[in-house]
């Protein structure tokens, strides 16, 4: 089994919890892209798929890390990066976890909107494994292999995706306003602009 292309994989956890907040005058997602010892479901019906704890560390690291936060791994609806400092990462014992620092644009408010409704509860991740970075095994309690991946050679993005690769990251939204701002909030999440920028953006997938 060859990894010798960027590959996509999407979270969706009871467990483990992805936030929309307000800090501020900053809204922030943040969250898990990818989890450790997790094994995937069946990935092109071909194999499933573990990540070990510290596969992230090398490339983190780099001096070059040049990671973006976007929606459907869509580069055009870019969010935060982290050469910016925008987009934080960081690898503990759970997985992949990044912050982000959302600019005051219409796509990126409207997915802030999405997670803090629910209709978005998904992260994902976009990744090149190093050559010797996996090995792969039969597993036991089925006829397909399974990949262990432990060193990631690229990270291109972190991504709030509509369906799952993984399925495996719970999005929760969390708002520090009072509970007045929150019921005013919530009658203006629901205007028919947000419905048309949702539509638009699920399209994109």
């Amino acid at each position: 089994m060859l990894y010798n292309k960027i590959q996509e994989r999407v979270y969706n956890s009871k467990d483990l919890e992805f936030r929309a907040s307000v800090e501020g005058e900053d809204k922030i997602l943040e969250g898990y892209a990818a989890l450790f010892n997790t094994r995937s479901k069946l990935l092109g019906g071909q194999f499933y798929e573990t990540i070990e704890r510290g596969a992230f560390d090398e490339v983190l690291n780099s001096e070059d890390l040049d990671v973006v936060l976007n929606f459907n791994h869509d580069n055009s609806l870019v969010m935060a990066r982290t050469t910016n400092g925008t987009l934080q990462l960081s690898s503990d014992d759970k997985g992949l976890f990044f912050r982000a620092v959302l600019p005051n644009t219409s796509y990126a408010n409207d997915v802030y909107e999405l997670v803090k409704r629910g209709d978005i509860f998904q992260n994902s991740f976009a990744f090149l494994p190093s050559q010797d970075g996996y090995s792969v095994n039969r597993d036991e309690n089925s006829k397909y292999d399974l990949v262990t991946i432990t060193k990631i050679e690229k990270l291109r993005d972190v991504s709030a995706v509509t369906f799952p690769a993984y399925a495996e990251t719970k999005v929760e939204a969390r708002d520090d306003h009072s509970e007045e701002e929150t019921k005013e909030e919530e009658k203006t999440s629901v205007s028919s602009e947000i419905y048309r920028l949702k539509t638009k953006l699920l399209k994109l997938k």
